[in-house]
Order: structure tokens, then C-alpha cells, then sequence
């Protein structure tokens, strides 16, 4: 056995260890938002558990992970604390920007909100938010926007997987960043839209800062402002209509 695979983890691993610490920092995300309070000693633990490795190739001890595996764990970081996935931007470089998993965290908040604190307001005919239709069709529509994200987020990685079995090549590489391109768009557009409709499964009190709802939207912003989704679109639309290639740069 060499030196680099002795104490390897494996992708499998690495998973396991993330579900596990994902499932426990998701609860304590709203309020250290709330209460500004840095997340360090959650990024510590990120870092114990080896997570910033996905990525290392076997020949240098690491897991070697498909670009989509690592994505996976970032959407689902995001979901738990879109902070700390944002805070890690330049170690996960350009992924967080799909940060897909925010629309989902909207959904698990809309969901939780309807159910626990959320009440029937005086026109509706239902006696439980959960029985209101009009409450029903916005959970639904934030769940459609997540999953469509994230299936998008998780298909342009297996663009970029693709283009990196083959060396690659020029024409890989473009097809890719197009991919990257529209994923981005939609995944910024998803996440903004679920937080605005996290607001329509509840009364005025949704708006209360003890909730602290709103973190979904503003985060959704601070994403689509690092990467403006407009440039995205041009770019595609360059690329389809005169065969522009991608910049090189910029996040692309």
C-alpha cells in the first residue's frame, strides 16, 4: 500500500461525515444569523472532518470526487447555513455561487412556519394554514423552484465532470461554462423568488425579526450580486446566437 492511501477517505466517507454535520448545524443557523455571530467554530469542524478534500485526487491521498459530488455537499451546506457556504467562497471557489441550496432552506422554513406558527387569515375558508390552498400552492411552488435548482446545479456539474474526463478539451470547456452559466441564472432566480414566497404562508408575523425569514432572500442577494445573473443570460445568449465563447474569467 503507498504512503498517500494510508487513513484515505472515500467519497462515501466524506458523505457520511457531512450528512452528520450538516444535520447539526442546520439548527442553530437562523439565530447566529440573527445574532451576527461568525461561524468559526463551525467552519473548524468543517475542517476536521476533512471536507475540504472532496476534491484532492486519489494520487495525492484524497478522495477524488466528481466536481457534481462536491456540488451536492454544497447545496446542502447552503441549505443548512447559506453563511457558511458564502464564508468558504474561496475554497469552494465558483460553487457556492449555483449557493441552489438556499431556495431549498426557504422550503424547510415555509414548511415548518405553516405548520407551527402560522394561522388562517380571517377570508380563508380552511381552519389550519395547512389546509389553505392558497398557503398550500406557495409551499408548492417553493418546492418546485428548489428542486428545479438544484437538478440544474447538479446537471452542470456533470458538464463539467464530462469535460474533465476528456482532458479538457476547448470545446468541453465551453459547453460547460454555458451549463455553469444557466445553472446560475436559474438557481439565483429560484432562491430570490422562494425567499419572497416564504412570506405568503404566513400573516404580518412571518415579517417578525425573531423568525428571521428574510435571511433567505438578502443571502440569495448577496449571491446574485457576486454574480450578477444578467451577465449570465447575455453570455448564453452570445454564445447561442454567434457562437461567443465564455470569458475566461469572472467566474465563468
Amino acid at each position: 500500500m503507498s504512503r498517500n492511501a494510508v487513513g484515505r477517505l472515500t467519497v462515501a466517507d466524506l458523505s457520511k461525515r457531512a450528512g452528520r454535520l450538516v444535520a447539526e448545524l442546520a439548527p442553530g443557523a437562523a439565530d447566529r444569523e440573527r445574532h451576527r455571530e461568525l461561524p468559526y467554530a463551525q467552519i473548524r469542524r468543517i475542517a476536521d472532518e476533512r471536507l475540504f478534500t472532496f476534491r484532492v485526487p486519489r494520487a495525492y491521498g484524497g478522495p477524488g470526487s466528481t466536481v457534481a459530488e462536491l456540488f451536492q455537499f454544497v447545496v446542502d451546506l447552503s441549505a443548512a447555513d447559506s453563511n457558511i457556504a458564502q464564508a468558504l467562497r474561496p475554497g469552494f471557489l465558483t460553487v457556492e455561487s449555483l449557493i441552489a441550496g438556499i431556495a431549498r432552506n426557504a422550503l424547510t422554513d415555509a414548511v415548518a412556519f405553516a405548520r407551527e406558527r402560522a394561522r388562517p387569515i380571517v377570508h380563508a375558508a380552511a381552519k389550519r394554514s395547512t389546509d389553505d390552498l392558497y398557503v398550500q400552492h406557495a409551499v408548492g411552488e417553493i418546492s418546485a423552484r428548489a428542486f428545479a435548482a438544484e437538478a440544474a446545479v447538479l446537471r452542470a456539474a456533470g458538464s463539467i465532470d464530462r469535460a474533465l474526463a476528456v482532458g479538457g478539451g476547448e470545446a468541453q470547456l465551453t459547453v460547460a461554462a454555458v451549463d455553469v452559466a444557466q445553472a446560475q441564472f436559474f438557481a439565483a432566480e429560484a432562491a430570490l423568488r422562494c425567499g419572497e414566497l416564504i412570506f405568503d404562508v404566513g400573516g404580518a408575523s412571518a415579517t417578525l425579526r425573531e423568525h428571521n425569514l428574510d435571511r433567505h432572500w438578502r443571502n440569495a442577494r448577496t449571491v446574485a450580486n457576486h454574480n450578477p445573473r444578467a451577465y449570465k443570460a447575455g453570455v448564453v445568449g452570445s454564445y447561442l446566437l454567434n457562437g461567443t465563447e465564455p470569458p475566461a474569467g469572472g467566474l465563468f
